[in-house]
């Protein structure tokens, strides 16, 4: 075999052993910047490399999935190394108090500064905790 099989007109690279192709971080990485390109189709550059489309589309999630781990651990690093303050609180007793904490059931309002920032149910631990972290480093 020289290397090279085809199947239904698409090239897909095989290894002389026959066995799977072992892809480095580098080449995964190219592909999946290239399949960003604007205009530019994914099965056009599965095609291109020889890999099924399935798994561009597997190594684009491992790599959304890798990069919003590293900002996750490095958002929680900020946290950490800064000093807790106390935050002022104020108890209301009155009619409109209560309407508001009923609309905002299941969400939480963070004041820092002039900026507020309303947390719903859901809210995704990494996200939020680098836009406190951003909130943190613009003050």
């Amino acid at each position: 075999m020289d290397g090279m099989a085809r199947d239904g007109g698409l090239a897909s690279r095989v290894s002389a052993g026959g066995g799977r192709r072992q892809w480095s971080a580098a080449q995964k990485a190219a592909i999946v910047a290239e399949s960003y390109a604007a205009g530019v189709r994914v099965s056009e550059v599965a095609a291109r490399h020889g890999v099924n489309e399935s798994l561009v589309f597997t190594w684009r999630r491992q790599a959304r999935t890798s990069q919003a781990m590293v900002a996750s651990e490095r958002a929680n690093e900020e946290l950490q190394s800064s000093p807790a303050s106390f935050v002022p609180v104020m108890l209301c007793d009155d009619a409109a108090a209560d309407q508001r904490l009923q609309r905002a059931a299941g969400s939480i309002e963070i004041a820092v500064a002039d900026v507020s920032i309303r947390v719903t149910v859901g809210a995704d631990a990494a996200t939020l905790a680098m836009v406190l972290a951003a909130v943190r480093g613009v003050g």
